[in-house]
């Protein structure tokens, strides 16, 4: 659905937020209109869930739940818990990279000071 058939549509504001950076935290948020997902599905969308049990164990009644809602509702078998799906993201690698490399940078520098700072102290 385009945006003049979403600005078409009657729907009710529920709420509004800040900026959201969902695409990394070098691109500048972009303005967004969150419309609800029955109302406008995509392709690729993802459902994520919290639990206290291993994430994968329970992908079963999940399905069965999306069964019961809509038994032509397909799941695909590319199934990930959270933590794994993040560390796929291009954005999450590349920041991950940059602050590893400043832990490493910074890490150097306490150990280039203590060596400073014990090399003026005066011996007895």
């Amino acid at each position: 659905m385009q945006t003049a058939q979403i600005a078409a549509s009657w729907l009710q504001i529920v709420g509004i937020v800040g900026d959201a950076r969902n695409d990394g935290l070098r691109n500048l948020p972009m303005p967004a209109v969150y419309v609800p997902h029955t109302f406008r599905m995509m392709e690729g969308m993802e459902i994520l869930i919290r639990s206290q049990a291993q994430p994968l164990t329970m992908l079963h009644a999940v399905r069965e739940q999306l069964r019961t809602i809509n038994p032509d509702q397909q799941t695909n078998s590319g199934v990930n818990d959270l933590e794994t799906q993040l560390t796929y993201e291009v954005e999450w690698q590349q920041e991950h990279i940059a602050a590893w490399i400043f832990g490493v940078i910074a890490w150097l520098a306490l150990a280039l000071a203590a060596v400073g700072y014990i090399a003026s102290c005066p011996t007895q």
